[in-house]
């Protein structure tokens, strides 16, 4: 697992912060043939401290790192999962 980048949105005259991050799934799950995939983690605030913890994980294990941008994914996982019930 490797950081790629910390993606920032504007939500409610704030910054909200996503942690996107590439990695592998070894043999015998069905994606380790997939390669680099992306996960995001978040969302962070500007107040959260280094320690807070991640209110989630996600990964779709069919964003690739190769064909998705960092941006795009932190924006779904923004849109879809972290904010859908807000």
């Amino acid at each position: 697992m490797k950081l790629v980048k910390r993606v920032t949105i504007k939500y409610d005259n704030n910054n909200v912060y996503y942690y996107v991050f590439k990695f592998k799934i070894n043999e015998p799950h069905w994606a380790a043939k997939d390669g680099w995939m992306l996960g995001v983690v978040g969302p962070y605030f500007d107040d959260s401290k280094p320690y807070d913890f991640p209110s989630g994980t996600f990964s779709r294990l069919s964003s690739k790192y190769e064909t998705t941008s960092p941006d795009d994914e932190a924006k779904w996982v923004h849109e879809n999962i972290s904010m859908k019930n807000k």
